[in-house]
């Protein structure tokens, strides 16, 4: 059975989780987090990563049920795969995530 949203935000919030750059209200690139080939090349090396999560998501979805907590581990895969290729990201407010439940 798919996680529902809820489950989903559950399994963001167990200890343990692989969502420790979140783990406060902010998150922000730390420097130098792109990767030599980021920095040379960097939008072949992201559609590489992206098809490669696309093709694991895909390979997963066709035998198993693909849950909420397997899309959070992805989601933050396209996260690392834009930070590798030079993107610096800042992500603020995910306090407001907790507040709209």
């Amino acid at each position: 059975m798919p996680a529902t949203p809820e489950c989903a935000a559950d399994a963001a919030r167990s200890p343990g989780s692989d969502l420790s750059p979140f783990s406060g209200d902010a998150y922000a690139t730390p420097p130098g987090s792109s990767t030599a080939w980021g920095r040379r090349l960097p939008s072949l090396l992201f559609r590489l990563k992206i098809l490669n999560i696309i093709r694991e998501a895909g390979n997963l979805a066709s035998s198993a049920p693909y849950t909420g907590a397997r899309w959070i581990q992805d989601s933050l895969k396209v996260l690392r795969a834009l930070e590798d290729s030079g993107c610096l990201l800042r992500i603020e407010g995910m306090g407001n995530i907790d507040r709209a439940e």
